[in-house]
């Protein structure tokens, strides 16, 4: 970087320090966000499209692709939370990843966790969910907020 001409950072200024060496030469292009095939008014498709009754509390788990249990564990904790919530219907929705053979097993003849290897529209998963756990980048973070 300290050979770079100009530096485009794909944020709003002020939220990382910026290395003296850099001075001047960074350009923030501001908050890029990508197109949501679903928004919060598809609440009721996507959880149709996802076998999920439409007045269950949903917890959806995003953990990212990298932070896998043997890095990041959760589980424990997760299942544990998700067992004491009082409501008369819940539902679990983790995105998984390579965790998802193992979590599978260990939630076996639960009817109200489904675990997903992967989710290629991960906008279905954020707006069905009422809660959102995740231990992923700040991307994640965003798009769940400006999906609300």
């Amino acid at each position: 970087l300290q050979f770079a001409d100009a530096v485009y950072f794909l944020d709003d200024e002020g939220i990382y320090e910026e290395p003296p060496f850099l001075k001047g030469r960074v350009q923030y292009l501001g908050r890029l966000q990508r197109a949501f095939a679903y928004t919060r008014q598809d609440r009721p498709k996507a959880r149709e499209e996802l076998g999920i009754v439409a007045d269950a509390l949903v917890v959806a788990v995003l953990p990212g692709r990298f932070n896998t249990e043997a890095h990041a564990p959760i589980a424990d904790l997760v299942l544990q939370a998700f067992d004491q919530l009082s409501v008369p219907t819940k539902h679990l929705l983790w995105v998984a990843g390579d965790d998802a053979p193992t979590l599978r097993a260990r939630t076996a003849n639960r009817p109200d966790i489904t675990i997903l290897d992967f989710e290629p529209q991960i906008d279905r998963v954020m707006v069905a969910a009422d809660v959102a756990i995740t231990k992923a980048n700040r991307k994640t973070v965003l798009e769940l907020e400006s999906l609300g």
